[in-house]
């Protein structure tokens, strides 16, 4: 379902629920004080339907809380006042960039994660890392299949495939230009678009390429260990940490 409509969805149901429960029957004209005290009754309402808004912080928690929203405040500010990029305005594609540049977003890469709602794990390390750490391994070979490169791991090279299946180590030595051979696997796996409304001209074209990247490289899962390693989920040896995972 598109996450848009279910959100609307989400709202329309709260409202409803609100006015169902509420006493009070709307007379027009309605003075100021009774539509912000209704105002108020439907926020408090619709907040108090988000994950985690029973939660009580610690004053250490309302410290970081505090830095966090003031810094957020700052963006939404200085969007509205200096008339540039509002992140959440804008495709995520072009969005991107902005965000991995923003200092907020360098506060929350530095924040412990002590639980994900979903998650897939082919997707948790950057693609910088699978390209410059997954496919540099023994043994990764690399075919063509309808102009997506597919990623396996073999001990020898199969011989007779659907696919002509090729080492990657020896692809890229052969390439001449290891810079621009990697760049060409990464361009091939991203989902960024220099166009994305051109590449996804509706959300079905957009989850067929998601689904795509992961039939790309879901066979080189043999190396979960090292994503899990990158993720600072596994230690390099000893015990691994405590992962709790729910359906």
């Amino acid at each position: 379902m598109n996450p848009l409509f279910t959100s609307r969805l989400l709202l329309l149901t709260v409202v409803l629920n609100f006015i169902s429960k509420s006493a009070f029957s709307l007379s027009l004209p309605m003075t100021s004080s009774e539509y912000l005290k209704i105002r108020s009754q439907l926020i408090d309402e619709n907040e108090s339907r988000r994950l985690g808004s029973h939660l009580v912080l610690s004053s250490s928690e309302l410290f970081v809380n505090n830095i966090f929203m003031k810094e957020k405040k700052t963006l939404i500010e200085s969007s509205r006042l200096n008339k540039t990029v509002f992140f959440p305005t804008e495709s995520f594609y072009k969005s991107k960039r902005l965000i991995d540049e923003s200092y907020l977003f360098e506060l929350i890469h530095k924040m412990p994660k002590g639980a994900a709602l979903h998650t897939h794990d082919l997707s948790m390390v950057s693609l910088d890392w699978i390209i410059h750490n997954a496919t540099y391994r023994e043994n990764v070979y690399m075919c063509i299949w309808k102009q997506s490169y597919l990623f396996k791991v073999f001990k020898t090279q199969p011989l007779e495939t659907d696919c002509h299946w090729k080492l990657v180590s020896k692809e890229r030595q052969n390439s001449k230009d290891v810079e621009a051979f990697d760049m060409a696997l990464r361009n091939n796996l991203s989902l960024v678009s220099a166009d994305p409304f051109l590449s996804f001209q509706d959300n079905q074209a957009a989850w067929l390429r998601f689904g795509r990247y992961f039939r790309q490289v879901i066979c080189i899962k043999v190396e979960a260990r090292t994503f899990l390693v990158q993720l600072n989920v596994l230690p390099e040896s000893g015990k691994p940490k405590t992962v709790k995972v729910t359906d």
